[in-house]
């Protein structure tokens, strides 16, 4: 058995006899699920941060996509294409330091203040949901506004948690 770029839109396989199956899509709860989920979430996070590299390169403040030289952008996507270009018009504004913490479809991003966490988590926002991993806003939390424990107001370190829910 060999792959090839034809089962690229599928998402696992099965082999029956001497015929393989392959699938569109895995259902919640199944063995496989969880793992092809996590891989799914690496490359997005990886195109994510090869794009933050990328804008560190260019020395103005501030950095968007559409002001980069196409061929550069091109290098950091999952899959090139228009339509990829076209959406990526649209992109706030990119950072040049990026920290993610990613588990399965969870991901952290932090920073040392909140326009940094604020500005890091619309840039993952915006990618993601461009590769249908939809962000909830009701999902979103951040971390400097107090939360009340044993009616004692606690402040926690500044993170945003941003919960993935992917359709594959």
């Amino acid at each position: 058995m060999s792959s090839s770029i034809k089962d690229v839109p599928y998402v696992g396989y099965t082999c029956i006899g001497p015929y393989i199956v392959l699938w569109s899509r895995v259902a919640f709860g199944s063995t496989a699920a969880p793992n092809q989920l996590d891989a799914s979430m690496e490359d997005v996070i990886n195109e994510i941060k090869a794009l933050s590299k990328l804008a560190s390169t260019v020395e103005a403040p501030v950095t968007r996509l559409c002001d980069i030289e196409p061929h550069l952008v091109e290098r950091c996507l999952l899959r090139s294409s228009t339509e990829a270009f076209s959406y990526l018009q649209g992109c706030p504004p990119v950072p040049k330091e990026i920290t993610l913490i990613k588990f399965v479809d969870d991901v952290y991003t932090g920073g040392s203040n909140k326009s940094r966490v604020t500005s890091s988590y619309d840039f993952i926002t915006y990618i993601s949901n461009g590769h249908d991993f939809v962000i909830e806003p009701k999902k979103r939390f951040n971390s400097w506004e107090p939360v009340m424990v044993n009616d004692v107001e606690e402040r926690r370190h500044l993170l945003v948690v941003v919960n993935f829910k992917g359709i594959l």
